[in-house]
């Protein structure tokens, strides 16, 4: 009969599991090749409930960004639309392209919060018209905005 070792993973490895999950493995898998080489930690009673502890900070900081995301997601969706004016030819093609920043500063000005590049999804943008925008509030919230692009006034013209 094997004997079975309790460890805690140090990293995330694709055969093992996650960095931080709990598992039994053989004495001779742990002590030959997954302690020495620093992938996991043997799983005494300090460990575990050094484990537990950050274990239960984890999930409170997931549980107050949930909520956070929540919040902001509700804002964003109190927006109808966001309007961008960009400058056009005669057949409706922009000059330049709709950049992050932009919708950045509107969400900004409408929510006050401040999103980063990665989290907005701009699909490809060359003349005037409606959109949608798509936005990744936390990992598994997302939400859309719908983007109009209008012709900007040129007073010279006028």
């Amino acid at each position: 009969m094997k004997k079975k070792t309790l460890i805690i993973l140090k990293k995330t490895n694709f055969n093992i599991g996650q960095k931080g999950e709990l598992l039994k493995v053989s004495k001779g898998y742990a002590f030959n090749y997954l302690i020495p080489q620093n992938i996991a930690d043997l799983a005494t009673s300090g460990r575990l409930k050094h484990f537990q502890t950050l274990k239960k900070v984890r999930e409170e900081k997931l549980q107050v960004s949930k909520i956070k995301a929540n919040t902001i997601l509700l804002n964003l969706q109190s927006i109808k639309k966001i309007s961008i004016y960009k400058k056009s030819s005669d057949k409706q093609q922009i000059f330049g392209r709709v950049q992050e920043k932009e919708i950045i500063n509107e969400i900004l000005s409408y929510t006050g919060y401040q999103f980063d590049k990665k989290q907005i999804n701009i699909p490809d943008i060359k003349s005037n018209g409606s959109y949608v925008v798509n936005i990744n509030v936390l990992n598994t919230t997302k939400t859309n905005i719908n983007l109009n692009i209008i012709p900007e006034i040129n007073q010279t013209n006028i």
